[in-house]
């Protein structure tokens, strides 16, 4: 009985044995291969979030804006179309179904004017002021992601960037966007 249990632990400790080291592949990533800043953007805060950063005049950027939110009260979701998802992919404080990311309407309640549209509908739902007082800038739309990240490209202009989601009305809104910002390669 001995040798048929020992027999199993040599095979699983030589298999360990043998397996490839991990890579480490430290040398040749740089810090600017990395995120300069990445923050969250309550769907409910109609100001947005300012990044840490100051995005260098003239230099291109790699903006990816990522996660699901609800335009709508949590109330609202009893009849839709779509494909609802159970939760925001970030949560804010309320917890709601959600219908809404980046770059699309996936869903939403049933007595919305996005019901009359098949869905998922290519919709840009977030907004940006490259300077403090600016007048907001709306991103092109592109094609719905079914991971609910989409990546922009916004050229700094010396100052920090703002993000806020677009709607509206704010007060009913529920989930969070993370906003991600690297230097162009």
């Amino acid at each position: 009985m001995k040798t048929q249990t020992a027999l199993p632990l040599v095979l699983l400790a030589l298999a360990a044995c043998s397996a490839p080291p991990p890579v480490d592949d430290s040398e040749t990533r740089s810090a600017a291969d990395g995120p300069l800043d990445q923050f969250m953007v309550d769907a409910a805060d109609q100001d947005g979030v300012r990044s840490a950063v100051t995005l260098d005049d003239g230099v291109p950027y790699e903006v990816t804006v990522e996660g699901t939110v609800s335009f709508w009260r949590p109330n609202q979701w009893r009849r839709t179309c779509g494909a609802p998802d159970a939760r925001a992919m970030y949560p804010s404080d309320r917890a709601s179904a959600t219908g809404v990311d980046a770059g699309s309407v996936f869903a939403a309640p049933s007595n919305s004017r996005y019901c009359d549209q098949p869905l998922p509908l290519s919709v840009t739902n977030w907004h940006y002021r490259p300077t403090p007082g600016a007048d907001w800038t709306v991103p092109d739309p592109t094609a719905p992601r079914s991971d609910h990240a989409y990546t922009y490209r916004i050229v700094g202009d010396g100052s920090p960037l703002t993000v806020a989601v677009l709607d509206d009305a704010h007060s009913d809104n529920t989930g969070r966007l993370r906003v991600t910002i690297r230097r162009s390669q």
